[in-house]
């Protein structure tokens, strides 16, 4: 993946229509005719995808605000982003 490039939800680049209910520490993402059960972290990562962070932005992030290591916090974000592009969910930009 390169880390360089910016991630952006569909919904800010293809106006699909995604909505999000919370309920109790689990977040329920209802996009097209799939649910996805997100934890505070995903759901978190998520609104960072807004096109103006790069990956590795995003990454600094992470390890910044939870004191994580750079490469355990580069494969599991790295990963999750990978999943959420299969998913169309997420796509990446220059």
């Amino acid at each position: 993946m390169d880390i360089n490039k910016k991630p952006i939800m569909a919904k800010e680049k293809f106006g699909s229509e995604l909505l999000w209910r919370q309920e109790d520490d689990k977040h329920i993402l209802l996009a097209r005719h799939d649910m996805y059960v997100l934890n505070e972290f995903s759901k978190e990562i998520l609104n960072l995808c807004d096109g103006s962070r790069s990956v590795k932005d995003i990454i600094d992030y992470v390890v910044n605000k939870y004191k994580v290591n750079e490469q355990d916090a580069t494969l599991q974000i790295e990963s999750f982003l990978t999943y959420t592009m299969e998913k169309q969910l997420l796509t990446l930009e220059d």
